[in-house]
């Protein structure tokens, strides 16, 4: 689930820089835009993703209690997921 969601958030990300770079952009810019266009959308489903996941990473739903570290993977795996697709990617291109 977990590299489900970062893959697509990446080919959302790579697809709109093809498509920048289809009406004459260069590269760099091309892929900064896409991840300042992209930003919102993908945090916006990462939080639900996140917060959605928190009564059962906390166990306080009963039954809960055998999902729990799943939940906690995906909760991390997405926290630095995000912050590295948007913190240190676009830093390192220019």
């Amino acid at each position: 689930m977990l590299t489900g969601m970062v893959v697509s958030n990446s080919i959302l990300i790579v697809d709109f820089a093809n498509r920048l770079r289809l009406e004459g952009r260069d590269v760099r810019s091309a892929v900064a835009q896409s991840c300042r266009l992209r930003l919102r959308p993908i945090l916006m489903t990462s939080l639900a993703t996140i917060v959605g996941l928190l009564p059962m990473a906390l166990k306080l739903e009963s039954g809960s209690e055998a999902y729990a570290p799943l939940a906690r993977v995906i909760i991390g795996g997405l926290t630095v997921s995000v912050s590295l697709q948007f913190l240190w990617f676009p830093l390192h291109i220019f």
